[in-house]
């Protein structure tokens, strides 16, 4: 998920359609220095719940939506 290029307060997934659904800790997103393109999830240290947060590129691992693969018979 990241900022819509044209308008940095809307979100959506990088397939271009918007996301309906949060889950964003407290004061967040905040885009700080306008710079946080990108939304992460992160859970506590004891992995209890997990929250959304923007963050900049290089800092974190993501989940990425990918398009459906197309079912194919295996032989």
């Amino acid at each position: 998920m990241r900022r819509n290029p044209n308008n940095r307060k809307e979100l959506q997934w990088m397939s271009g359609s918007t996301c309906s659904y949060g889950n964003w800790d407290k004061g967040e997103p905040n885009d700080w220095g306008g710079y946080e393109t990108y939304i992460h999830f992160y859970s506590d240290d004891e992995g209890y719940y997990t929250k959304w947060n923007d963050q900049i590129a290089s800092k974190c691992h993501y989940l990425c939506e990918r398009s459906k693969c197309p079912q194919e018979d295996v032989v």
